[in-house]
């Protein structure tokens, strides 16, 4: 499964940590999606991976459906940029974060194992605050461990960590 961006909501608490909202995946063999691609003259293709090209060409292969900044597939509207949005309730004194991550995060981690970086530097009890820069760490470091684990080869590794204080 190579999933494109992917941004979930989930409240602090450490261990009690959970997910409370995460997007859908943007890939091109999603129906919706590849309706979308075909009818702006791209095609999909599916070897190991769902994959966009322009039809007839041989470029550029993206396992992707929506990005920013492609020129080879923008120009013609094949790849939009057009997000999707979603939004939750906060309830009132919880604090929460929202974690985004590329594609090169999700492509072998399941959202639950996200949590477990999190998880461990945001009830650090030895620090008044969450360390949220060794959770995104450990969090990119779990994810090129995936990567190695399955071959050589590691997609690109981005991920944020957004901490969103309590309403009120």
């Amino acid at each position: 499964r190579y999933p494109d961006e992917r941004v979930h909501a989930e409240p602090g608490g450490g261990a009690q940590a959970k997910i409370v909202l995460e997007t859908h995946d943007h890939t091109p063999d999603d129906p919706l999606e590849q309706e979308h691609i075909e009818a702006h003259g791209g095609t999909v293709e599916v070897d190991g991976c769902a994959r966009i090209f322009r039809r007839g060409r041989d470029y550029p292969g993206l396992a992707m459906s929506r990005c920013f900044g492609d020129g080879t597939v923008a120009v013609d509207n094949i790849v939009t940029h057009t997000a999707s949005i979603e939004s939750f309730q906060r309830e009132e004194g919880k604090e929460y974060f929202l974690l985004l991550a590329s594609d090169g995060v999700w492509t072998h981690m399941e959202s639950p194992k996200s949590l477990r970086p999190v998880q461990r530097w945001w009830s650090n009890k030895t620090r008044k605050a969450p360390d949220l820069n060794r959770a995104v760490t450990d969090l990119v470091a779990d994810a090129c461990r995936l990567w190695s684990n399955n071959g050589y080869y590691c997609d690109d590794i981005t991920a944020m960590l957004v901490r969103l204080w309590p309403p009120g």
